[in-house]
């Protein structure tokens, strides 16, 4: 069994084009960034970065931006991107919950399911307030969490997958309502050219962070703002909602 992530670096691209507009959703956090900060961020770090895509668009723009993440093949897979983009970002090794930064920046993104991989609210607190200490005063973390609804009804207890003409996976998923915490078994098969295959299974485990839950530990770190949306990214969340947005304003003081 490898590590989450570690076989499906690779295929991550690929699986995040078929479920998602990512020009849209990059145009959001860009529009979310500014509007709670008055002004576009001339500094910023992507947190659980992935293969960079948010990080890469961010410097686009104009931003000064780091990113980390805990996986060293995603961070393989950002750092191609970003030659790819023509884009110049250091990248580093680092988890949510200890991580740190050179210097201040205005804003904190977190995106596409990276906080639901940290599974208690301690866990939860500690991201917040390593992201608070690494923000200048009124500075904008700005994160989405997977739904309890779409983690327990929509992913719960079924089993999907995908496949290329050199590729096929499958996801095996089981939720623990007692714990709150979906466990998603991925199967990965590339196929090489002489017909032989190769397999590799990976684990991930993602809690069910309700708003009732996450709103209390983000004003203990500190954070006095915080705009709550649904999936359309515009209207307050539902009981129904697949994806939460948090953009939460860090205290002037």
């Amino acid at each position: 069994m490898t590590n989450a992530y570690q076989s499906l670096a690779a295929r991550y691209d690929a699986q995040m084009a078929r479920s998602f507009d990512r020009a849209a959703w990059h145009a959001f956090v860009w529009e979310r960034l500014c509007g709670a900060l008055g002004h576009p961020p001339a500094t910023a770090c992507d947190a659980a970065c992935g293969t960079g895509a948010v990080a890469i668009e961010l410097a686009r723009r104009g931003c000064k931006t780091a990113a980390f993440d805990a996986c060293p093949e995603m961070l393989e897979q950002a750092q191609a991107n970003a030659r790819t983009a023509g884009v110049r970002l250091p990248f580093s090794q680092q988890g949510l919950t200890d991580f740190a930064l050179h210097h201040p920046v205005e804003a904190i993104t977190c995106i596409c399911d990276g906080a639901n991989y940290l599974l208690t609210p301690a866990a939860l607190a500690a991201f917040f307030a390593r992201a608070a200490q690494h923000l200048v005063p009124g500075g904008v973390l700005h994160f989405d969490l997977s739904s309890p609804h779409k983690l327990q009804h929509l992913l719960g207890n079924t089993t999907s997958g995908a496949a290329e003409a050199d590729w096929a996976m499958v996801w095996e998923n089981a939720y623990d309502a007692d714990k709150a915490l979906l466990e998603m078994n991925l199967t990965l098969f590339d196929l090489h050219p002489d017909g032989s295959y190769t397999r590799a299974h990976e684990r991930h485990l993602q809690a069910a962070h309700a708003p009732e839950r996450v709103l209390p530990l983000l004003r203990d770190a500190g954070f006095t703002t915080v705009d709550l949306r649904g999936d359309d990214r515009l209207s307050p969340p539902t009981d129904t909602c697949l994806r939460h947005h948090y953009t939460c304003t860090k205290g002037a003081c």
